[in-house]
């Protein structure tokens, strides 16, 4: 996750390590790793980059333990 911390600012720069390739999560581009990379950062869209390979869970939120999970799960 890459926050802007500049008032004003539309891009940033972000660095994606080595070893890997990295997929922006919002428009699923792939982007090799290793190298610093400019991207758009309008203020409704944190710059977010998962590494290839990982797993991210997705579903709804659960308050407590006490709640039951979703019956779709």
């Amino acid at each position: 996750m890459a926050p802007i911390t500049d008032q004003g600012a539309t891009s940033r720069e972000v660095y994606l390590p080595a070893g890997a390739d990295w997929y922006n999560y919002w428009t699923n581009e792939r982007v090799k790793g290793g190298q610093t990379i400019t991207v758009q950062a309008p203020i409704d869209t944190i710059p977010l980059f998962v590494r290839a390979g990982s797993i991210v869970p997705l579903g709804s939120a659960i308050e407590s333990t006490h709640q039951s999970r979703p019956s779709s799960m």
